[in-house]
């Protein structure tokens, strides 16, 4: 009932229940006290009252981050200046005042709300100046310049007051980690000027290169290579930015990582190089082929009939690649000189790039197949297909 009093302030029946015994440090299910409650009323009388009554201004979740998430800097003052912690935390994601202060101006910023924005901004440097923690941990070990990256002033104020610019979350990824892992150069441009770690590892050891490499990200890539990310660096599994470029089959992303210098020769923990990571993925990608040609597909339909052409270019093509070295490769390739009985193949153009490009460094398009090669292989396959 106390609390319901306060929510709706109530006055008269707070006092009245207060008489009557009523406990004033109960809390609710949300960790509130009838003091939260007066807080995010702006009821001073009430609040006043409280304190007179006993009422522990930091009993359960933190009060001050009721008045910094309704905006209200005087009541957040006046709660500073009556004892409240500055660091204490919510009791859901355990955001401090400083956490929430810089998420509702990301938020405002986001909106447009220009002038909610600059409020929060003035919340946040008046937090800054009573000494809140810059670098505290929420619940999935978020510190508040984790929430501010979207916004360059408030990372720029946090960073000029010590924010840990590497700080690890849970997996022990830092921001890099995660801006290069969605491609944001111009955040990635930012976070490195002011002194992020570009080939720090998280507990996987990835670096940002492995994250960017993982998406695709070729621009990204090349940024980070140019602003120092080792390009062989080796994750827990002992995997380069180019293993896992390889392993998931980017012909795009092993070009461009072959082109800054990456070594396809490397071997991972369990003595497999990238070339191996691709042949891998490739002979996946067939399982997947034949298991839909048993199913009944057509072999006819687009995607099968593409994959099943791709593995029908040779195997021999590869290990002739590698052997030989690019002239040989070329050879076979411009002539068209492949016959349909060739071993079933992982991957024709692009895994004959990484073999390539390693033996040769010779450019993607001199190894891509002719127009005229594949159009005749594509015949001759859907003929066979046909015939009785």
């Amino acid at each position: 009932m106390l609390h319901i009093a306060a929510k709706n302030g109530y006055e008269r029946i707070v006092k009245h229940l207060k008489d009557r015994g009523a406990t004033v440090n109960l809390l609710n299910k949300y960790k509130y006290t009838p003091l939260h409650y007066a807080v995010r009323r702006n009821d001073k009388d009430m609040l006043k009252y409280l304190l007179g009554k006993g009422v522990d201004i930091n009993c359960g979740c933190g009060i001050l981050c009721v008045a910094v998430e309704v905006g209200n800097k005087d009541m957040a003052k006046f709660l500073l200046d009556n004892g409240a912690n500055i660091n204490a935390k919510t009791e859901v994601r355990e955001e401090t005042s400083l956490h929430i202060a810089v998420k509702k101006a990301h938020v405002a910023l986001q909106q447009g709300n220009i002038p909610d924005y600059e409020k929060y901004v003035e919340i946040i440097e008046f937090l800054i100046e009573r000494k809140a923690d810059v670098n505290a941990v929420s619940q999935h070990r978020s510190t508040p310049l984790g929430y501010a990256i979207g916004s360059r002033a408030i990372a720029e104020l946090l960073i000029r007051n010590g924010s840990n610019i590497d700080f690890q979350d849970a997996d022990g990824d830092t921001l890099l980690h995660n801006v290069a892992h969605n491609g944001n150069i111009e955040k990635i441009e930012f976070l490195i000027d002011n002194g992020a770690d570009v080939n720090a590892q998280n507990a996987q050891g990835d670096t940002p290169l492995h994250k960017a490499a993982s998406r695709f990200r070729v621009d990204t890539i090349k940024f980070l290579v140019a602003k120092g990310a080792k390009i062989d660096i080796i994750d827990n599994l002992g995997q380069t930015p180019l293993h896992r470029a390889a392993h998931l089959g980017s012909e795009k992303t092993i070009l461009a990582l072959v082109e800054l210098g990456a070594d396809p020769w490397v071997e991972d923990n369990n003595g497999a190089t990238p070339i191996d990571h691709y042949v891998y993925q490739r002979q996946a990608w067939q399982s997947r082929v034949d298991w839909g040609f048993t199913q009944g597909y057509p072999r006819e339909t687009g995607y099968l009939m593409k994959l099943n052409q791709a593995y029908n270019k040779d195997l021999f093509v590869r290990y002739s690649t590698m052997l030989l070295g690019a002239v040989a490769a070329i050879t076979l390739f411009t002539t068209g000189n492949i016959t349909p009985d060739a071993p079933r193949i992982i991957g024709a153009a692009a895994l004959v790039t990484v073999a390539a490009l390693a033996a040769g460094r010779i450019t993607y398009e001199v190894f891509k197949p002719s127009t005229k090669m594949a159009r005749v292989e594509h015949e001759r396959f859907v003929a066979e297909q046909r015939s009785p």
